[in-house]
């Protein structure tokens, strides 16, 4: 019976330091953010379910921002032609009032000499 009992207590350290062993990796894994069993798998899973969506997100969104940006400089581009066409319309108006003050100057003065010439005839 001794040999045994020598056994029994040679196996009972073992299952002890297995147990040890399996609660320092237990440990490990958990302060890795690991989840022991089959549920490492479906995290796992989920993980790279989670990675290819948010790259898919990530693709779309850039998509969006290509387009965004298309946009913005088709819009900025116009915006920038109307300004060009406005400026010359101002410059145009501009010319134009000058014009007509001096149509309004000459008139004055052809009224002025006609006056001026009436009164002479009248004489």
């Amino acid at each position: 019976m001794a040999p045994q009992q020598g056994e029994l207590k040679d196996l009972t350290q073992k299952v002890e330091l297995l147990e040890k062993f399996q609660d320092n990796c237990l440990a490990i894994l958990e302060s890795k953010g690991l989840n022991p069993g089959s549920e490492t798998l479906t995290s796992q899973q989920e993980s790279t379910t989670d990675h290819t969506d948010s790259m898919l997100l990530l693709e779309t969104l850039q998509d969006e921002l290509k387009l965004f940006n298309e946009t913005a400089k088709r819009q900025m581009e116009e915006l920038q032609a109307l300004k060009v066409k406005l400026k010359m319309k101002e410059d145009e108006r501009a010319r134009f009032l000058e014009q007509q003050t001096l149509c309004n100057s000459q008139v004055n003065d052809f009224t002025t000499a006609l006056e001026e010439m009436e009164q002479l005839l009248e004489m």
